[in-house]
């Protein structure tokens, strides 16, 4: 299953798929990182694949664009290595607050 959420991060919102097996039990899960000029999908989709052969695995997968890209707040100019870290440190410490986190 897939949603859709809005993780904050540094006055912006990081728009995030969450692709998850099936039942309630908490999972491990995988947080993606895009690239600097990429989005949560990727290329061809293929973070959507990747996320979807996680979860045939049993593992959650909470894909997310950084701010200014893809639909999250933001200006792409502001995109720098220390605002991605930020970005990815918000996504992991969000996941982690998640009850189907493990």
């Amino acid at each position: 299953m897939t949603q859709f959420a809005y993780i904050p991060s540094q006055g912006q919102l990081l728009a995030a798929s969450i692709d998850r097996p099936e039942g309630a039990a908490p999972v491990p899960v995988v947080v993606v990182v895009h690239g600097l000029t990429g989005q949560r999908l990727g290329r061809s989709y293929h973070l959507v694949e990747f996320a979807r052969r996680l979860t045939g695995l049993g593992v959650a997968c909470v894909r997310f664009d950084q701010a200014g890209c893809g639909e999250s707040t933001g200006d792409f100019q502001d995109l720098t290595i220390p605002a991605m870290t930020r970005d990815t440190l918000a996504a992991v410490a969000w996941t982690r607050e998640q009850p189907w986190c493990d």
